[in-house]
């Protein structure tokens, strides 16, 4: 059923029932008025015709009375009978039989006195059927001009409709519907300054949103699709959605095997339960997770991988998704592995030259202190301090690989924490004397004893108080200083230098890296 049947069809029935309240309640009520109306003219009449008929009835010429009444009943139309009877009730003109009683039959009665003396009764029986059938008539005349003026109506509105309202939807709604099937070009109805304007206004901005969108999915199913990571997308239960080509190559499962599976399909056995409660719980607090795991390829191959996930959430802020992204870095460990081991190789095979440079260069300075010249000393004095500083960084190298490889070994013993301090400006106090800084202690170190490796520390204060002199002003200060308690203890060295820049913060622990990696850094330093 079409809008403008939908709209026509209630308006005929609400006019139709109008009409027939209209009809049963009105037309009763018209047609009653109007015979009261005639009756009191009737009645009226009555009573002129008994003053008429007074004298002829004193005098009782009935010829006379007979021939008025007959005339009477000639020109009344309306009038069925009359009937004139004495004070004893005798007729004194005759009554034909009619249907007294009936709805449009009505009998007036009229007494006929003259100085208050009562000469009889005249009565006439009057049908109103005609009066009745003349104010149908009338309203049924008005009744089919009123249905015919609003049934015109009706015909002009719906035609109006149908032009205004009914096409330019019927237009939009092919339009929606070509939209569904991805066609965005349909026709439209063009714009005017109406609510339906306003509605084609509205489409057609929704209908560009949509393009918009539709081009922007496209683009990101593309990048989805043509990523060198893998991705793979997740329901909030966990159960895989999608996944792109890159996750298939990588992980040797085809998309029809992983669609509706729990991404620990691919799960080693590398990890402990900790591992992903760590991570679950990191994912719920943080939104994400990113780090290093080992996987398991459909072939059975354990393999490690830089995993990131990252939640997904709904416009009421509830998770509807979770997107890993990760990519293959094997070939990345074995470079590292490499590295390493060549670093480590080269690193052992410069320690005992190194030594044993530095052991002749001491025994030169100690023997030539008197035969050499003041310049010559002065060279050996460089070069010694050269093969101590080669031999610091080949231990830090060799240190580093120590921990990477988790062979570091630490020597734990009770510790006074005001006399590590101490004996550390002591011992490296000197770094900045060549530039006069000074290292100062800002508060009294806390008499406290921990727990640790001395000289592991104290390889920690020379790296920081060397680069805190480093980075100072010439006759700056370095300032120390202790704070917590038994449970928790803090060393803080600080120096009034220009700082690292923000952008280098999540750089700092990284090998040979330093924020001024120029070569015409002023600074040195190997950045371990």
């Amino acid at each position: 059923m079409g809008l403008q049947t939908k709209i026509l069809v209630p308006f005929f029935l609400v006019l139709i029932i109008v009409g027939m309240v209209t009809h049963f309640s009105l037309l009763p009520d018209l047609v009653g008025r109007e015979i009261n109306s005639r009756r009191d003219l009737e009645d009226r009449y009555l009573s002129l015709l008994s003053t008429f008929l007074t004298p002829d009835i004193i005098s009782g010429d009935l010829a006379k009375i007979h021939r008025t009444l007959d005339q009477v009943l000639a020109e009344r139309k309306s009038w069925l009978d009359v009937v004139l009877r004495n004070p004893q009730g005798l007729r004194l003109y005759p009554l034909s039989d009619g249907e007294l009683g009936t709805e449009n039959i009505d009998i007036i009665d009229k007494s006929i006195t003259f100085n208050d003396v009562d000469y009889g009764v005249l009565t006439a029986s009057i049908d109103f059927s005609s009066v009745s059938n003349a104010v149908r008539s009338k309203f049924l005349g008005f009744e089919f001009i009123l249905f015919f003026l609003f049934g015109s109506g009706a015909v002009i509105g719906v035609t109006l409709l149908r032009y205004w309202v009914v096409c330019p939807l019927g237009n939009l709604s092919k339009a929606a519907k070509k939209l569904a099937t991805g066609n965005y070009y349909a026709d439209l109805p063009p714009e005017s300054n109406d609510e339906i304007g306003d509605f084609v206004s509205a489409f057609k901005t929704m209908r560009e949103g949509l393009l918009e969108r539709e081009q922007h999915m496209k683009l990101a199913r593309e990048v989805f699709e043509n990523s060198g990571e893998a991705i793979v997308v997740t329901d909030k239960n966990n159960k895989i959605v999608d996944a792109n080509q890159s996750y298939v190559v990588q992980s040797g499962y085809s998309r029809q095997e992983i669609i509706g599976k729990d991404p620990s399909i691919s799960k080693s056995e590398e990890h402990d339960a900790k591992f992903f409660d760590d991570m679950w719980q990191s994912i719920r607090n943080d939104g994400s997770w990113s780090g290093e795991i080992w996987d398991k390829k459909k072939n059975g191959e354990i393999y490690p991988k830089h995993l990131t996930i990252t939640i997904i959430k709904d416009d009421d802020g509830e998770v509807s998704n979770y997107i890993g992204i990760f990519r293959d870095i094997s070939d990345l460990k074995k470079m590292e592995k490499l590295k390493g081991e060549f670093i480590a190789t080269v690193s052992h095979e410069l320690r005992t030259p190194l030594t044993s440079i530095k052991g002749s260069l001491a025994l030169v300075q100690h023997l030539a202190a008197k035969v050499l010249d003041d310049t010559a000393l002065s060279m050996i004095d460089i070069a010694h301090r050269n093969s101590d500083r080669l031999i610091l960084l080949v231990n830090d190298i060799l240190d580093i690989e120590k921990i990477e490889t988790g062979q570091m070994e630490f020597k734990m013993a009770p510790l006074d924490v005001s006399q590590f301090v101490n004996e550390a400006i002591d011992a490296y106090g000197s770094y900045g004397e060549d530039r006069e800084i000074k290292f100062e202690l800002k508060t009294p170190p806390l008499p406290i004893t921990i727990n640790g490796d001395k000289n592991r520390l104290m390889q920690v204060m020379a790296n920081l108080m060397s680069n805190a002199a480093k980075f100072s002003a010439d006759k700056g200060i370095v300032e120390l200083s202790t704070r917590g308690d038994a449970d928790n203890i803090q060393i803080l060295i600080k120096d009034y230098g220009p700082g690292i820049p923000v952008e280098f913060h999540d750089k700092i622990f990284e090998k040979f890296t330093q924020s001024d990696s120029t070569d015409s850094r002023q600074k040195g330093g190997t950045g371990l």
